[in-house]
């Protein structure tokens, strides 16, 4: 697939700009998908903002609606950094029927 992510140096030209925007402090976006870039790498340099900070001092943030093991599961260096899209919880389901199939 060309200009996609399967594009070698498509991939590595999209990943220097990025890191120089969030270097230069200036042009930066106020939200990015982080799946493809180093995450640690990022909050070590302190070019992430501190989400964990934010939410204990929002006071009308929801913290009864968000999945609290998740997002702990998400922290680096003891803080959370970023937030997840979306998440998947797989699971068996087995019935009688079920048995009974694999008997």
């Amino acid at each position: 697939m060309k200009g996609g992510w399967t594009d070698e140096q498509q991939y590595e030209k999209i990943i220097a700009r990025m890191n120089t925007e969030l270097l230069s402090g200036k042009e930066a976006a106020d939200l990015i998908v982080l799946d493809p870039f180093p995450v640690s790498k990022y909050v070590n340099k302190k070019m992430l903002a501190n989400l964990s900070e934010m939410m204990e001092k929002d006071l009308s943030f929801p913290k009864d609606q968000v999945y609290g093991n998740l997002l702990d599961g998400l922290k680096l260096n003891g803080s959370l950094y970023y937030m997840p899209m979306s998440f998947y919880m797989g699971f068996l389901w087995k019935t009688t029927t079920l048995r009974w199939w694999m008997r």
